[in-house]
Formats: structure tokens, sequence, C-alpha cells
């Protein structure tokens, strides 16, 4: 080791070159590294989607759902399984086992499900997919309209003008129903000309169609035959012939019915301050930069509102403003830390030595980028979290062993002399200071799940950043010393004489500080009375420390959480009332929530004047019984009330829904719930009353909020069966149910 430092010494050039490069190729690193929120995730998760028109929850989980499980439990690599059976519909959530690849599990769930023939008839295909790892960028919404067709039109005519642009690839649109074709028949009529809903049904699936009929191969060419007649048009599907009478009258569908385009009848609505609107959200690939996308979007949304007379886009979430807000302090905290670093190495050692010591945050971060691309380190908010943390530490090494060359230089050696000694002789204890750092944060390496994969971005950050600190102290930092002009005896310019004077009046500063203040302290500490002896005051004063700290967490006034609480810049009030309750009634309720969030809102001015609620976004759907309100806040300099305050406003104002199955009040966590727990059971009434005891407990907690369940009931039934003068005429219960479902 000694002769390579010797060998740096001697050739500072190699040293400049080695900096040089390490800088511009940490450059390249940091504007090749993508951007996120949050770190990439594993794919630890596949779905199963199934659907069975008409079905109630008990039939989908005794004909599919079972099914299915009974299964799975056969594949390799399924850690856990939990099922959601609802009214026609089924979603089989599969956690993958960490050891095992997701790619194979899922062809092996899909080669499972696949197999399975014993599902009823009339059920769709299973949909079996991956978890995609995805990234929110943007969330906005088109207004300016009172036409829901027109604000539709326009947000599909957005949404492909962005996916022309590089890095925007993940696009839903959301705020309507879908678009169908109702073909709403006369009863009347269809008994006039005796034909029947499943006559209709046969003569548009017949004719409404696009088919190939083979082909005919000629002598010199080969032609396909197709007959092209699929429309959504609903004039041409209104002239579809159902039936020829005798008298050779031709009955068309426009004849027995109206054919008209609508919306289908599904609560799905958004409104931004009350305006109805249609929303786009915007999401990036693990491939894609989000910093970059969000960028473009608001540009792009700039642009729009200048041009556009009749919509107007409103961003209701940037996912990149809590990036950026981390990215500008850790910009902060570095160059406040590095001239700090350099003010008061200048103040008692020399200002170039300290010139060269702050030089070593740039170089090791710039040795970090470096490396960071192969191991998929990503910009986001834990990796920026680790950099913050890691600046606060990284001159340690390079104040050390610059502070003890000069102490030899002050000696009378050589500055190369002074250099190689100084560096010898504080090594050790440096490595061993920055190695067992590295250790303690590399712990997180170690953590298995979405908390290994977080939190192993801060070690990563931290750990290499201070080996490429140690590198440039240990082998760099010496050769600039040594032939550095701060290691020489005249003072060739004016600074350099106005700063010996400083070094000079600082010094005297810091002899009082040690000689006449910590020297007297330590020598009273020492010298204890009563005979506790410096070994006794020695672990006193630590066991009272520790004994305080211990008492402080005890006493809650040093409090516990799960993650660092980062105040969110909004708040999603979800409502969700019994199945079944029609869509009048869940208007109502989330119209009086919104009238009650406007009044808390006149109750906290912002700095501005105009309340901290910077927007209001309502949704009703996807079903008749959901909605949920997202409140936007102002940022946090600009109120003075925390979100926590509001949001208690915001409850207590409400009150309570009686009515409400769930009404919850928060923001989203990729950490799941803050306290969630799952009772089983294979007896439902048992299951049923453990629910309500261990509900009924947690709402004695007084700390615990927004209690809700996932055992909702379905919606209410009508229930049809064939009387004994049924049976005698010859009806079936299946033919019964069929006219049922074709009229309704």
């Amino acid at each position: 080791m000694r002769g390579i430092i010797n060998y740096f010494i001697k050739y500072p050039k190699i040293v400049s070159l080695a900096i040089l490069s390490i800088l511009l190729f940490g450059a390249v690193g940091m504007s090749n590294m993508k951007s996120s929120f949050f770190p990439p995730e594993k794919p630890l998760y596949i779905y199963v989607n199934a659907i069975l028109p008409g079905a109630s929850p008990e039939e989908i989980e005794e004909s599919i759902v079972l099914k299915i499980e009974e299964e799975l439990k056969s594949v390799t690599g399924v850690e856990r399984i939990t099922s959601t059976s609802e009214e026609n519909t089924a979603r089989i959530n599969i956690e993958i086992n960490t050891d095992f690849e997701a790619d194979i599990v899922l062809q092996d769930v899909k080669n499972v499900v696949n197999s399975i023939s014993s599902y009823p008839t009339d059920m769709e295909p299973p949909v079996i997919y991956k978890q995609e790892i995805i990234k929110f960028a943007m969330n906005f919404a088109v207004t300016g309209s009172s036409k829901l067709l027109d604000l539709k039109e326009e947000a599909e005519r957005i949404e492909r003008e962005l996916l022309q642009s590089d890095g925007i690839s993940k696009i839903d649109i959301t705020g309507f129903p879908n678009r169908e074709i109702q073909i709403s028949v006369n009863e009347q009529s269809l008994r006039n000309y005796q034909i029947t809903f499943q006559e209709i049904g046969n003569a548009i699936r017949n004719e409404n169609l696009d088919l190939t009929g083979g082909t005919i191969k000629g002598d010199n060419q080969e032609y396909t035959i197709r007959s092209r007649n699929k429309s959504n048009d609903p004039e041409k599907i209104s002239n579809i012939v159902l039936k020829a009478l005798p008298n050779g009258q031709i009955i068309h569908l426009r004849d027995v019915a109206d054919v008209k385009r609508v919306w289908e009848d599904k609560p799905d609505a958004t409104y931004i301050d009350g305006e109805r609107s249609v929303n786009i959200k915007v999401n990036a690939t693990k491939n894609e930069d989000i910093l970059t996308s969000a960028e473009f979007l608001r540009n792009y949304i700039a642009e729009y509102n200048k041009k556009s007379q009749l919509f107007k886009l409103k961003i209701i979430r940037d996912g990149s403003k809590t990036l950026r807000e981390r990215i500008d302090l850790l910009i902060d905290n570095g160059w406040k830390g590095t001239l700090l670093v350099f003010i008061f190495l200048a103040l008692f050692l020399n200002f170039r030595l300290s010139f060269w010591v702050a030089l070593g945050i740039p170089i090791s971060f710039a040795g970090m980028f470096v490396i960071a691309n192969f191991f998929g380190i990503t910009i986001n908010v834990l990796s920026l979290f680790g950099m913050i943390i890691v600046v606060g530490i990284l001159v340690d090494d390079g104040v050390v062993i610059a502070e003890n060359i000069y102490q030899h230089y002050e000696r009378g050696k050589s500055p190369l002399r002074a250099s190689l000694d100084g560096i010898l002789e504080v090594l050790p204890s440096v490595f061993s200071a920055v190695i067992t750092t590295c250790a303690s944060f590399s712990l997180f390496f170690f953590i298995e799940g979405t908390m290994g994969d977080f939190f192993s971005d801060i070690s990563f950050v931290v750990i290499s950043t201070l080996l490429f600190s140690l590198v440039e102290a240990g082998l760099l930092l010496p050769a600039h010393i040594a032939a550095s002009k701060g290691l020489k005896e005249e003072r060739p310019t004016l600074l350099d004489r106005a700063m010996y004077k400083v070094e000079i009046s600082m010094n005297h500063v810091l002899y009082f500080l040690r000689n006449k203040i910590y020297a007297p302290v330590l020598a009273a500490t020492i010298k204890t009375p009563y005979g506790i002896g410096p070994v006794g005051v020695g672990v006193i004063i630590p066991f009272c420390f520790l004994f305080l700290t211990f008492s402080a967490c005890e006493n809650k006034i040093v409090q516990g959480t799960f993650f660092p609480y980062m105040e969110p810049d909004a708040i999603n009030i979800s409502l969700e009332l019994p199945a079944g309750t029609p869509t009048h009634k869940t208007q109502v309720l989330i119209d009086y929530m919104e009238e009650k969030a406007q009044e808390v809102n006149l109750k906290f001015p912002s700095k501005n004047g105009n309340g901290v609620m910077k927007r209001i976004e309502k949704r009703i759907g996807p079903s008749t019984n959901k909605a949920n309100l997202v409140i936007g806040f102002v940022p946090s300099d600009d109120r003075e009330a925390s979100n926590s305050v509001i949001t208690d406003s915001l409850r207590q104002a409400i009150g309570k829904i009686p009515d409400a199955d769930k009404l919850t009040y928060g923001s989203f966590s990729v950490f799941g719930k803050p306290i969630d727990i799952s009772i089983r059971s294979n007896n439902l009434k048992t299951l049923e009353a453990a629910k309500k005891e261990v509900r009924a407990a947690m709402s004695n907690i007084p700390d615990l909020v927004d209690i809700y369940d996932s055992d909702k009931k379905g919606g209410p039934e009508i229930e049809v069966q064939l009387n004994e003068k049924a049976k005698l005429l010859g009806i079936t219960l299946k033919e019964v149910t069929a006219q049922i479902r074709q009229g309704f």
C-alpha cells in the first residue's frame, strides 16, 4: 500500500487525469440514470380474473375460485393465495416466492388454470397476467365543455398525440362509461310479428359480422373470400332483416326496435371543482423516465392551454413534484456542505488544502454514479435520501487525512514526506471508520420483499459513495496536497497572506477553546471526587443518556413510525355503500361530502388567502355504490395547517355516514395499510362473529380511525322458482330464466 500511495504522490498528473475521468464518466452515468418515485420492484404477484355474467358471489366461489385455488396448491413458487368473489367477477391474487422467477411461475399458473375443464359453460376465458411495474408520472383533466362526448373525443385525440412522443407509452383515460349500441325493443311489435328476443339476437349475430370464406386459387392469382358487414353504425344495424312474412313483407330491426348509440348504463363520472371532466393518467414503464415525461407533459399542457379556446387541461397530480423537491434539497445540501467544509477548513487549516478536501464530495458522488447504472439504481426518493445522508459524512476521512498531513508538514518535513507519513499514520483508522459505517448500512441488503427492494437503494448509495470517498482520500487527496502551494513557506499572493493572518487568528481562538475550556473540564472529569473515578464517570454518563432515551420512547415523547412521514399534497376520501345502492343516493352523499369539504376549506386560509384546497376531484363509480373525493392542497410552505389537522377537520365535518360500508380518509402507501388483520375460518358464521368482535375491539382504541373490512354483502336479489303449474305445462326453469334474462 505504501508503494501505491508513494507512486500517486510522485506523479500528481496521473491523479488529475483520474479525477477528470471520474467526473466525466460520473456525469455520463448520472445522465443515463432513470428516475422513478420509488425504486423498481420485482414483480411479486400474478393475477387471475374470471367473469361469469349473472352469478352470485357464492356461485363464483364454488364454481370458479375454489377449483382454481385447489389446483394452484401444486404450483411451485406460490407463497400465498388470496381471492375475492363478487357478483359476476372472481379475482385471485397469487404472491410469488422471492426465490423463484416470476415468468416461470406465471407459465405454470397458466397451465394449471387453463387445464381445468369443469368451469361453468357461460364463463368467459380467465385472464392471467403478471404484475406490471409501472411508475406514475402525471394525472390531468380535460375540462371546458358540458358535453361528455366532446370531452371524451378530445381526450382520445390528446392520447393519440401523446403516444407519438418518446418516453410516453402508458396512458389511461377515465371519467366516462363505455359507448354501446342500444336496441330498445317494442314488445307489442314483437307480438304483432311473432318475433322473439332470441330471433333478434340471432339475426344481429348472423348479419353483423366480418368473416372469411376461404380462398379461390386461380391460374394467375389467388382470391380471399370475405364478408365485410360488421358495423357499429346504428342506422346500418337497424336495417338488418329479421324475417320475411308469407305476404312478402320484410321485417327489419327498425320495425320493432329503436337503435341508437348511448353511454353504457354505469356510473363513471369525474368532476374537477364541480366541472365535468375526463381524466388522463400517464404512467412510465421501468425503461422510461418520469422526470423527463413530467417535464414534457407540463410543457405540453402549458402550450395546449395557450392555443385552445374550448378545452382546458388542469394538472391534478404531478408524480415528479416530490422527486424534484428531493433533488433540489440534495443540490442545496451538497453545495452548502461543500462550501462550509471549504470555509471552516480554510479558517483552521489552509484554504488551498480545504479546496482539495471539499472536492472529495463531487468526486465521491461521481464515482457512485459510474457504477449505479450497472446495478439498475434509479434516481428516486430513497436513493436521494441516501445521498442526503452521506453528504454529512463524506469529508470526514478527507479532513482527518489533510489535517494530519499538515501537522507533519508543520514539524518540518518536506511536502512529499509529510503527505506520505501523514496518510500512512491515519489510514488504518480512516479505513476502519469507513468500513464499519458500510457494514451498518449493508444490513438493508438482507431484508426480503418490498422493504428489501426499496431500502437496498439507500445501502448501495451510502456504501458506494463512502468507498469512493475512501479511495479519493487515500490515493488522490495526498497527491494534490503534496503538490499544493498550501505546503509552501512563502505566501505567493495577497490572498495567501490574508488567509495566513486569518489562520493565525483562528489558531488563537482554537488554543483558547482547547486549553482554557476543554482541558479544565476534562481534568475535572478525570479527577472526580468521592472515589468514583474516571471509569465510573465514563459508565454513569452514557447510562444516564441511555435511560433518558428509553424513557422518552416509553412515554411517547419520541414516537415510532414504520416509515418517515412525508407530507402528501392530496388526500383521498373513499366512500363505499352497500352493494345495490342506486346511483342517485351515492350522488347525494358524495355531493354532501364535497360541500363539507368546501366549508372546511374556508377555516384554513393559505398565504394567498384562497384556502388550503387547490382543487377537489369528485368521482362516482365504477359501480353504483362507490365514489371518492381527491382533495389537492397548496404546498405545505403556503399554509399553516398540516394535512393531519385538515383531515381531522374533514372527518368531523362530514361525520359518520350510517349506511356506509367503508369511509376512509388517507393517501396511498406502497407499504400497505398501517394495520391489516386477516381472519380465517372454514365456518362463515364463526368468521362473521370474529369479524364483529375484532372491529369492536379496534373501535375502542382511540388512535385508530377508518376501520373497515373486506367482507361485503352482495346486492339484493329476486329469486325465481317454478310453481307446480309450470311443471305440469312442461316449462323448465332454464326456459323461464332465459326469457327473463332477454327481457332485462
